[in-house]
């Protein structure tokens, strides 16, 4: 694999290709390498990650921290606390509507070994009202690794 992009939460690789041979032609005319136009853009078009992906650029995407994937009825909002915001970093991911069903990724980024409690509500979009709360208990060892546990179990 060959990584040619890296963002706030993810890696992304080309799978068995060089980075540095793969190019985007703009407007059939413009020749630019893929990860100049991603990390740099000296053009004056707004390039992103996702519009190569709409024209079928085929990568690999690595998560950068632990993920935490929720699922809900409805449209939902959340609202985060953490009980140590110098140990934990929580950041929102990719959130998905499919017919009547929410579903989020939320990334813990560490900042410091240690251990802190964190806690969703999860709020009905229409009606405002409060439908779910979930409690996680989180551990960030030595080497920055971290782990969870529902404590609502």
């Amino acid at each position: 694999m060959d990584k040619f992009y890296e963002d706030e939460l993810y890696i992304y690789y080309f799978d068995c290709v060089k980075s540095d041979k793969m190019y985007a032609k703009i407007n059939n005319e413009e020749k630019y390498l893929i990860t100049e136009l991603l990390n740099n853009n000296p053009t004056d078009y707004f390039i992103d990650i996702m519009r190569f992906e709409r024209e079928g650029l085929d990568y690999i995407r690595e998560n950068k921290y632990k993920e935490l994937q929720l699922k809900f009825d409805g449209t939902i909002n959340t609202k985060i606390a953490i009980e140590d915001d110098n140990i934990l970093e929580i950041k929102n991911g990719d959130i998905f509507y499919d017919l009547n069903t929410t579903k989020i990724n939320l990334y813990l980024v560490p900042k410091s070994k240690g251990t802190t409690i964190f806690e969703i509500q999860i709020i009905n979009s229409s009606t405002n009202k409060k439908v779910d709360f979930r409690k996680y208990s989180v551990i960030i060892d030595e080497k920055m690794r971290v782990s969870y546990k529902d404590l609502k179990d």
